[in-house]
């Protein structure tokens, strides 16, 4: 069989390696530059001493961030009968056991729960490997799951996907709640009125700039609330995810294909719903207007159909 290489993903790994060192960077080289236009009857006083050490431990830190992502997120190779990772090579016969959901801790300066695989070795050290790290990671766990587990040859599964018109003529239960009402939609009320009202109000032109901004920003500040705004609808053979404001999406998901369904959040986001189909690909939901009742509603509804169900935040 042709080996599985992993393939780090371009924007969750990439490009947040990159902000994040960018970030840092030119903080802590702002704070230097800050010290080092001090005149020199200042430099040694305490808080001047003290913008040089926090200038240090900035562009310190932009550094550590690229060494532990680089760390976390190793590059890995699925071969007939081993596996690499980073610089270390094991026998599948060294390996215990594997789970292949579940959080585990991301390690930075404080840890952040990942979905990730858990790889227990026979010496009981464990490898961790980040789903949202790797835009390939349902690849990986399949094959885990195919060569490992099971003691098979490994077969490529088909995609899960289904049309999006699937199932328009079922009989739904909704799930969601009132998007106007919800704090991600009554944000999205206030900042318009205010960017209105303040554009209304301005008694001067404004320039072609001015409006492209303005324009940019509110569009950004909807587009990033709205992605929050999803909801749920079941029926006796589908699983399907819509969203109040992009009324044309329509993701269609076959229950008899979902493996395991989790309710999370994560940092400032809302309640989220993941979903993660048999052939191992997972896809995050935030489902900021369910109210708890549509929340403990939905998870008996899940487990009316015998799906697994992880509850992590209601």
């Amino acid at each position: 069989m042709a080996p599985i290489f992993s393939k780090r993903h371009i924007f969750k790994f990439y490009i947040s390696v990159a902000i994040g060192f960018i970030f840092l960077l030119l903080m802590g080289l702002t704070l230097l530059f800050a010290y080092l236009s001090t005149p020199a009857s200042l430099e040694k006083m305490p808080k001047q001493l003290l913008l040089l050490l926090a200038a240090i431990a900035t562009c310190m830190l932009a550094f550590y961030t690229v060494y532990k992502y680089v760390k976390n997120v190793p590059t890995i190779i699925l071969d007939a009968d081993i596996i690499y990772i980073g610089n270390n090579v094991y026998a599948y016969s060294e390996i215990k056991r594997i789970r292949l959901t579940g959080k585990q801790a991301f390690r930075l300066l404080i840890d952040f729960p990942m979905e990730a695989t858990a790889i227990t070795l026979e010496d009981n050290r464990t490898i961790f490997l980040f789903d949202d790290m790797y835009s390939n990671s349902w690849e990986i766990k399949s094959f885990l799951k195919q060569v490992i587990q099971e003691k098979k040859e490994y077969i490529a599964p088909s995609p899960s996907f289904l049309p999006k018109d699937t199932g328009k003529n079922e009989l739904y239960e909704n799930f969601k709640g009132n998007p106007v009402t919800s704090l991600r939609g009554l944000s999205i009320v206030t900042f318009c009125l205010l960017i209105g009202f303040a554009l209304l109000t301005n008694s001067k032109p404004l320039s072609v700039v001015t409006i492209l901004f303005f324009s940019g920003f509110t569009s950004g500040w909807i587009f990033l609330n709205a992605w929050m705004m999803h909801f749920f609808q079941v029926s006796a053979q589908y699983f399907v995810v819509r969203n109040h404001l992009y009324f044309w999406k329509r993701t269609v998901y076959d229950l008899n294909q979902v493996k395991e369904i989790v309710f999370e959040t994560q940092g400032k986001l809302p309640n989220c719903v993941r979903i993660i189909t048999k052939d191992f690909r997972s896809k995050l939901y935030p489902a900021c207007t369910l109210r708890k009742r549509h929340w403990l509603a939905l998870k008996e509804k899940i487990r009316a159909h015998k799906i697994k169900l992880r509850n992590e935040c209601i």
